[in-house]
């Protein structure tokens, strides 16, 4: 899931290749696609906005100590080092060569190969703040993996989720690949109801508030060549939302305070 930056631009490795076959298709590469640093994802602005209000409530001036859940090529993590002067920053990835340009941009952040249901290089309460972005909805049970980035956040620290939630009280388990390409189903787009995570949330003994926040781009996104990244249209409300070749995604952030 991409979520773009105005006027991003495409760097030469494209996210996805045609494959020579009988019925040729799309292969969908998880890389590190848009230039972040010359205009950074509007998401990365709004979480790093609310980043900066958390630490406000603090009585202590740090250093904070960041981990970022799915990380890729730590674009969000050298956002917030251009940001933020106070951090140290963590990031876990299952993508060795992801976590490779990750290590090579930022040599002094810690970039570690970690599953995110099993944070177990990490003791409990060793974050100020988590964030989660775009990257749980690849589990078919998100509940693992959230209770690890509970777990490992300080008392009054925030985690920060950003995915698509059902509004209606429905969990889906889905499973999508491109046309002619029969062996390769893929993960990712698994949808869960706000009513199911926030049962979950209630019922956890460290988890003291939380709240869900539609968001939305403050500009349009194009279609791109391949279906599976995201682009904008507008419902009949006027509304911009997230669509791609799965279908509409109601893209929300999820803020946790322990």
């Amino acid at each position: 899931m991409e979520i773009a930056s105005p006027g991003a631009k495409f760097e030469h490795i494209s996210p996805c290749q045609f494959l020579t076959s009988e019925k040729p298709f799309m292969k969908y590469i998880r890389t590190k696609v848009y230039d972040t640093k010359s205009e950074p994802k509007e998401i990365f602005k709004v979480i790093g906005k609310m980043i900066g209000e958390h630490l406000q409530e603090k009585t202590v001036e740090g250093p904070f100590r960041l981990l970022d859940i799915g990380c890729a090529a730590g674009a969000f993590i050298e956002y917030l080092n251009d940001t933020f002067s106070n951090f140290q920053f963590d990031g876990v990835d299952v993508d060795e060569d992801l976590l490779k340009i990750a290590r090579e941009s930022l040599p002094k952040a810690c970039f570690n190969y970690s599953d995110a249901c099993d944070l177990k290089a990490f003791e409990e309460d060793t974050f100020d703040v988590a964030t989660y972005l775009g990257t749980m909805t690849i589990f078919d049970d998100f509940k693992p993996s959230l209770s690890e980035a509970i777990r490992v956040l300080k008392p009054g620290g925030q985690l920060i989720v950003f995915n698509f939630f059902n509004e209606h009280p429905v969990d889906l388990t889905v499973r999508w690949q491109y046309s002619g390409d029969t062996d390769n189903w893929n993960s990712g787009y698994n949808l869960f109801s706000i009513k199911s995570v926030s049962t979950f949330l209630d019922a956890h003994e460290k988890v003291t508030s939380f709240d869900f926040t539609r968001f939305e781009l403050p500009f349009d996104l194009e279609p791109q060549e391949d279906p599976i990244r995201s682009w904008t249209e507008k419902n009949g409300e006027g509304r911009r939302i997230f669509v791609n070749g799965v279908g509409y995604l109601d893209m929300q952030i999820l803020s946790i305070k322990a």
